[in-house]
């Protein structure tokens, strides 16, 4: 037993309660932005809704905007435990960035030919 002094010295459980206030500070931010999220997720889809937008592209833009707050949430809990995040924050951007310049035409393609059929554009 002499092997596991270490555990009942006062540094380490300073320790201990230094991370558990973390994990409980995490698991609160978490929660909070699950219900945040679900919220945005109801209300872009009640708005995308109301203007008669498009039933498949409005759930995905409800759930793309559920999952973004909750991938900066899970950002945040990284930043708590002193993980630097800038790195991931930058493959975000990236991966946003190749996506945005890989459905420019298509996309241009699209209300190019909305406008000539006569449906309004967005």
């Amino acid at each position: 037993m002499d092997n596991l002094d270490w555990l009942r010295s006062p540094e380490m459980l300073e320790l201990l309660v230094s991370y558990a206030v973390r994990v409980v500070g995490a698991l609160a931010l978490l929660f909070v932005a699950w219900i945040f999220a679900a919220w945005a997720r109801r209300l872009t889809r009640k708005r995308l809704t109301q203007v008669d937008f498009d039933l498949t592209l409005t759930q995905f833009f409800a759930n793309s905007v559920r999952y973004l707050l909750l991938i900066l949430a899970g950002l945040s809990c990284l930043q708590l435990f002193g993980i630097n995040v800038t790195s991931f924050a930058a493959v975000l951007a990236a991966t946003g960035f190749a996506i945005g310049m890989a459905f420019q035409n298509s996309l241009s393609k699209l209300l190019g030919g909305n406008h000539v059929a006569g449906v309004p554009s967005l």
